[in-house]
């Protein structure tokens, strides 16, 4: 029998703002469905980081919280990339994605290392914004969720993982890339790593995400996942309810 997919949560004490926890569960409850063994470990402040891990997921935080985030993060830094090293996958909602990137200034101005894993710098104090939205994700798919977010991002060669409708958007300057005809950007797609902004949580609302984090799993570990379950279908016509109940309220508004 193989062993569990390990699916470790960082710091969720301090990153589960807006639902964002409950990314990992999602991730959990799917593989489940598969009757797929999972084990899911959290890792809090002043914990050693276990010796492997198939899907790290961080959740978003306040303001603050980086003060204290931070430094954990550059005492696991080694553990983190000993992580990426084994081919691990990485789900990181706000503060946890932008942890994962460069750097995080505060709007005191404080300064505080990312784990280099994406391009993105982030500052945070722009403008606030705070409402539904909907887009599509970077392979086309409809994508609805909250956004609460008051940062500004910035980093070259970013392919976005999910681009918002402009009219939901117009006062947001957390985006991590922008068209030409205006279309805003949210957070990061690369191989083995997602990045949002979205809270909701964004993988329950938005499940053909969370399932491309696990055919990742599934090809790296040479594990075929099978089609999906009247469970999964159910799970996710309700996410698709959920989602066009979004798009309705911001088409009237």
């Amino acid at each position: 029998m193989s062993a569990p997919v390990r699916i470790v949560r960082i710091l969720p004490e301090l990153l589960g703002l807006n639902g964002s926890l409950g990314n990992a569960e999602v991730l959990q409850a799917r593989l489940k469905w598969w009757s797929v063994d999972t084990q899911l470990h959290d890792v809090r402040a002043g914990e050693d980081l276990p010796d492997s891990a198939d899907i790290v997921v961080l959740g978003s935080g306040t303001s603050s919280v980086v003060e204290v985030a931070a430094p954990e993060f550059s005492r696991w830094a080694k553990g983190l990339h000993r992580f990426k090293e084994q081919g691990s996958l990485w789900c990181g909602i706000g503060l946890g994605g932008d942890l994962l990137g460069q750097s995080v200034t505060t709007a005191k101005g404080e300064v505080y290392q990312g784990l280099g894993l994406t391009p993105i710098s982030a500052r945070q104090g722009g403008a606030r914004f705070s409402a539904e939205v909907s887009g599509k994700d970077a392979k086309g798919r409809p994508v609805a969720g909250y956004l609460n977010d008051y940062t500004e991002r910035e980093g070259s060669g970013v392919t976005s993982l999910i681009t918002l409708d402009v009219t939901a958007t117009t006062q947001w300057s957390g985006y991590t890339s922008i068209t030409e005809e205006g279309v805003l950007g949210d957070g990061v797609s690369q191989e083995n790593l997602w990045v949002s902004t979205l809270s909701g949580p964004l993988l329950a609302l938005n499940p053909a995400i969370a399932d491309d984090i696990l055919y990742a799993w599934a090809k790296r570990d040479g594990t075929p996942l099978p089609e999906h379950t009247a469970t999964h279908q159910l799970a996710d016509f309700r996410a698709e309810k959920a989602r066009q109940g979004i798009v309705d309220r911001l088409n009237t508004a």
